[in-house]
């Protein structure tokens, strides 16, 4: 065993420092170093995507870098270190987060450690799952005619002769934000982000010119109300009919194909329902008002005016020409969404 390990003299709180065949200086508790312990085993394990995660073992004790985004760590933490204590003790393992980086030590006997990540798993799974989405997948919806004709529109409900029943002007959705979604992804870390970013650049082409051929121009005809709610009178949300009226249907094949592919690459929610394809005009949850708490119960409308006079309104054609991921949130200059990768739709 002399020949394996140099002890120090030196103990610290019940461990003693060893020297691993040359290799950095590793806590092994000291218990451990008054049996036969073998040569240590350093072994690493590779993720693409998000750096590297090693193992140092010797053959009783491990340490484990095991790869978790840091957003989960105040969940993992608990109030007051709550949850990390529990987790040591039903575990039998030590647990400590890395600051600053997505990783987590796991250190003990390999039962142990193997215990703890599982129990670390099913707490950031059931926090992803109750998470909210953090990015859309977007086509901006944009042109000088729709533009006038929205004002126009927004103007006519406005009106104080109008009467339509708890809407307020922070409702609609500026001509800036018009968008149709291809679904939304829980992105929680740097990492997630320029992942799916790099998806959307390197990827998702392929999918538009499987779908988008060299003379196609893909548009949009924008027309007909309708209401979210089934009740108009207790209205959240209002948005305008978004239609490819070309003989190919190019835009609903396009939208199932970049959905598909983004929820097989893990970094889109598969809501498991068809795909809606519409234009949000107005959405109470945009409502503002002062002194209200921000996480108040949102208010309905009363939907049914507009619809009596402008449930039939169209906008006519509009062309499709960028996909976005965006974040959520208006973020960006004059309340605008903030776009993370971009692609040409053509």
């Amino acid at each position: 065993m002399q020949s394996n390990i140099t002890k120090i003299q030196k103990s610290i709180q019940g461990l003693t420092l060893g020297k691993v065949h040359n290799r950095a200086y590793h806590r092994v508790p000291a218990q451990f170093l008054r049996t036969t312990i073998k040569p240590p085993i350093l072994t690493k394990n590779h993720d693409e995507n998000a750096g590297n995660s090693e193992t140092i073992s010797t053959d009783n004790i491990i340490s484990h870098q095991y790869l978790v985004n840091r957003s989960f760590f105040g969940k993992i933490i608990g109030r007051g270190g709550s949850t990390i204590k529990q987790l040591r003790n039903d575990t039998g393992a030590q647990i400590d987060v890395i600051p600053g980086r997505d990783s987590i030590t796991i250190k003990g006997t390999q039962d142990k450690v193997d215990k703890a990540i599982e129990a670390i798993d099913k707490l950031v799974k059931g926090t992803h799952s109750a998470s909210r989405p953090t990015h859309f997948l977007s086509i901006p919806v944009s042109s000088t005619l729709l533009t006038q004709q929205l004002d126009q529109f927004y103007s006519s409900i406005l009106s104080p002769t109008f009467g339509c029943q708890g809407l307020d002007p922070s409702m609609l959705v500026s001509h800036k934000n018009l968008h149709i979604t291809v679904g939304v992804s829980k992105l929680t870390s740097q990492s997630d982000i320029a992942k799916a970013a790099e998806f959307l650049k390197d990827h998702l082409p392929n999918v538009v010119n499987s779908v988008i051929k060299d003379n196609d121009r893909l548009s949009v005809h924008i027309h007909n109300l309708k209401t979210m709610q089934a009740d108009p009178s207790k209205a959240h949300v209002v948005y305008i009919e978004a239609h490819d009226e070309s003989k190919d249907q190019l835009l609903d094949k396009l939208c199932v194909g970049l959905r598909n592919s983004m929820i097989e690459a893990g970094l889109m929610v598969d809501e498991s329902r068809p795909l809606k394809i519409h234009i949000t005009l107005i959405n109470s949850s945009y409502r503002k008002e002062e002194g209200k708490p921000k996480n108040s119960r949102r208010e309905t409308f009363d939907a049914r005016p507009i619809l009596d006079s402008f449930a039939s309104i169209d906008f006519g054609d509009v062309p499709l020409n960028k996909l976005h991921l965006m974040r959520m949130g208006k973020r960006g200059p004059e309340d605008t969404y903030e776009s993370v990768e971009s692609i040409a739709l053509e």
